[in-house]
């Protein structure tokens, strides 16, 4: 019997049951790969019975292939321990391409990371050592968090218990009565011990996407949490509480929330720069991985562009005349032009303008992905793929500082005022 070294008492006669269950509730409800999928398993060998259940419900659940990629926390601590500091950082493209191909081929990537580590693997190691090389990975990294970070790939992460772990939680027992005890806690907490975690759990996000629908159309202005259990919170006394986390004060300046199609968020440069995206598509597609991936490379290209308008039909003929006079006038002025006669400088004017529907308009754009074809033309491709319609509703971009007037102060006035 996995993990209990024998024991006979009713919990363990059950616990292949229970493991299964488990492991169809983190694969299903937890990752959900899709029919087409790769999905990656992360997993410590000490994890290798629940890993292998997993590898099976990922197969039935209709994914392309499952591959697993062990570790070891004896190892880790080894090499943490002797390896030098340049080979520990020293990682290789292929390592991280691994992950990059997966994810931008066809069906893309989902990942499981099965968490079953030593909270003291490196006690009495150098802090700072384990700090300077976690931080390097964590760097080389960065464009595959750029996927996982923004929700381009499905990830989750789901416990096992370990000898160390579970008697650190539970120092008073002996160590398989520890572990035992912390898998009741994990089978009871995921709605594994009652019957069947992944349909409950998915009656229990559709009841809250349902309250999250009503509250929105109650369009609130604040909201105040209570309980019988001691729960008293709004959202001002968590800004409170951050502040004095930060030590930096927090005011909400502006946010947006549609409560209609589906909306998909996109955060760019750590944080700099963040878009909603909202489509509208057909019954039944809100959640499709397509349609979510759609709508985060078109809130990437809003990041990264700013195009000053959804669709070239939104520009006024006021915004287009303004233009047309600045352009004009600027033609004219050009030595270029002297010769010619103002017919054939407003057609050229004209020609320009046309073009830069492409450069404000966010439908007309070419797409980030594939310059031979605009957004618009994208979008109608994903659509006719899948088999449904969808429509960029609208999005909303926000920067860092943006609107913020910043104090402009004349040095030299204020020198004068100090001398006189």
């Amino acid at each position: 019997m996995p993990f209990f070294c024998g024991r006979k008492e009713p919990f363990v006669k059950k616990f292949d049951e229970l493991l299964k269950k488990y492991a169809d509730f983190i694969v299903r409800v937890g990752v959900n790969p899709q029919p087409g999928q790769t999905m990656i398993i992360r997993c410590p060998l000490e994890a290798a019975p629940l890993a292998r259940l997993c590898v099976r419900s990922g197969f039935e659940a209709g994914a392309r292939d499952v591959q697993v990629d062990w570790s070891d926390n004896a190892i880790s601590r080894t090499r943490m321990e002797l390896g030098s500091e340049e080979a520990l950082t020293d990682s290789k493209p292929y390592q991280l391409r691994r992950y990059l191909d997966y994810a931008e081929s066809e069906g893309s990537v989902c990942v499981l990371h099965l968490i079953a580590d030593d909270p003291e693997v490196y006690a009495g190691l150098d802090g700072a050592k384990i700090s300077r090389v976690n931080a390097a990975n964590r760097k080389f990294m960065a464009p595959w968090r750029e996927y996982t970070m923004n929700d381009r790939v499905q990830w989750s992460i789901a416990a096992m218990p370990s000898a160390p772990w579970a008697k650190k939680m539970f120092p008073e027992l002996d160590t398989d009565a520890a572990i035992e005890k912390l898998w009741q806690l994990i089978f009871d907490v995921c709605r594994v011990t009652g019957g069947d975690p992944v349909n409950e759990w998915k009656a229990h996000l559709d009841r809250l996407t349902s309250l999250g629908e009503k509250m929105n159309a109650l369009d609130l202005e604040s909201v105040h949490f209570e309980s019988a259990n001691g729960t008293d919170l709004t959202v001002t006394q968590q800004q409170q509480e951050m502040v004095l986390v930060i030590g930096e004060n927090i005011k909400v300046r502006r946010f947006a929330r549609y409560d209609k199609g589906t909306s998909v968020a996109y955060v760019h440069m750590g944080g700099r720069i963040a878009v909603l995206m909202n489509l509208e598509v057909g019954a039944g597609f809100e959640k499709n991985p397509a349609v979510v991936e759609l709508g985060k490379d078109l809130a990437m290209q809003v990041a990264a562009l700013n195009p000053q308008f959804l669709d070239k039909s939104e520009v006024s003929e006021e915004f287009i005349e303004n233009e047309k006079r600045v352009r004009l006038a600027q033609a004219k002025e050009d030595p270029k032009n002297a010769k010619k006669p103002d017919a054939i400088i407003e057609k050229i004017v004209m020609g320009g303008l046309s073009k830069y529907y492409k450069e404000i308009c966010l439908m007309q754009q070419p797409f980030v992905k594939d310059d031979k074809s605009s957004v618009e033309e994208h979008v109608a491709a994903v659509a006719k793929e899948l088999g449904t319609t969808i429509k960029v509703n609208c999005y909303t971009r926000f920067e860092k500082g943006e609107g913020i007037e910043k104090r402009q102060d004349d040095l030299a006035a204020e020198v004068a005022k100090l001398v006189k």
